[in-house]
């Protein structure tokens, strides 16, 4: 663990987070514009995220990684709700669309044969 100030960066291998360098992608780094980083491409993120969850043994302390799919759930599979609107007051009907429009959004990309049960997975997690 580094910290600087008041922030704390873990550092884990890859291999912890069933990651692979060609999971990531290449960015100019947002800090310094001389500079490039590497950011996790979407699909191999959220399928570590489920097989973290799912390797857990029954009884182990699950919270971090559920709140941590639960998070990246919203702020990067659903679609934004329109301005001026929050989720306790989104009617029902318009909420549905939201989830059709994320099973659309996850169906779409390029699953691989061995991704498949994380597919359906991910498609009963939008749905709860």
């Amino acid at each position: 663990m580094f910290l600087c100030g008041s922030t704390r960066a873990h550092l884990v291998p890859l291999s912890f987070l069933h990651l692979a360098l060609d999971d990531f992608q290449e960015v100019i780094s947002s800090v310094n514009l001389r500079y490039k980083t590497l950011i996790p491409k979407i699909r191999p993120c959220l399928i570590s995220l489920i097989s973290r969850l799912v390797a857990l043994p029954t009884g182990m302390h699950r919270n971090p990684i559920e709140h941590d799919l639960v998070v990246f759930l919203d702020q990067v599979i659903f679609p934004r709700l329109p301005e001026g609107e929050d989720e306790e007051h989104e009617p029902e009907e318009h909420f549905q669309q939201r989830v059709e429009q994320a099973l659309s959004y996850v169906h779409g990309w390029d699953w691989k044969r061995e991704e498949l049960k994380y597919l359906e997975i991910v498609g009963k997690l939008i749905r709860f």
